[in-house]
């Protein structure tokens, strides 16, 4: 499970349980991770119609590699409580 909190006081977190254990990133720490990487759509966002740049850590550097696990499942949860 991935688990996005944040206060307006402190700093974000990202919060990631596997296998029971749970491990906390803060945003400052995420933007210094080796797997940083940068995308540019240069035909536009769909969102935003207009080329956009985003930083990105590719999950697997986060969680590990799940290719070998047939029954793994990873859900993502917004601090609002909104789970696609």
């Amino acid at each position: 499970m991935v688990e996005c909190f944040g206060a307006s006081a402190a700093e974000p977190t990202l919060t990631i349980i596997r296998d029971g254990t749970t491990r906390t990133f803060e945003l400052s720490a995420l933007l210094k991770h080796t797997a940083i990487t940068s995308i540019k759509t240069d035909d536009g966002d769909e969102a935003y119609k207009r080329p956009m740049n985003y930083v990105a850590i590719p999950i697997e550097a986060l969680i590990g590699d799940l290719s070998n696990d047939v029954e793994a499942t990873v859900q993502f949860v917004a601090l609002d409580g909104y789970a696609p």
